[in-house]
């Protein structure tokens, strides 16, 4: 072989290896941006559940508070909360899989 077909075959590996970096680079950042979506949309769920909950929960102490029927509306409001908390859980699963619309979500 000659240098200059020696220099042909080294740039044309270098373009090849520069090809391959840039599209595993690529790949790379778009595995990472699905996986934080991914977090998030867990983080969401959970807190969903939490703050239907905490919502239910404050909503029934103040009523009892206010009513004096304690510890009744709590209980009934905890519940309630558990309930819609539940709710939004298995809309936002559904939402996930793909079997809910999203203009479906309310």
């Amino acid at each position: 072989m000659t240098k200059k077909e020696d220099k042909d075959r080294l740039e044309a590996l270098d373009e090849r290896l520069e090809k391959a970096r840039k599209e595993k680079q690529a790949s790379t950042r778009k595995y990472k941006q699905k996986g934080d979506r991914d977090v998030s949309k867990a983080y969401r769920i959970g807190l969903e559940l939490v703050l239907a909950v905490m919502v239910g929960g404050a909503i029934g102490w103040y009523l009892d508070k206010w009513l004096g029927t304690t510890p009744w509306l709590f209980v009934i409001f905890f519940f309630l909360g558990v309930a819609a908390g539940f709710r939004n859980v298995y809309k936002a699963a559904q939402k996930i899989g793909g079997e809910l619309p999203p203009e479906q979500d309310k």
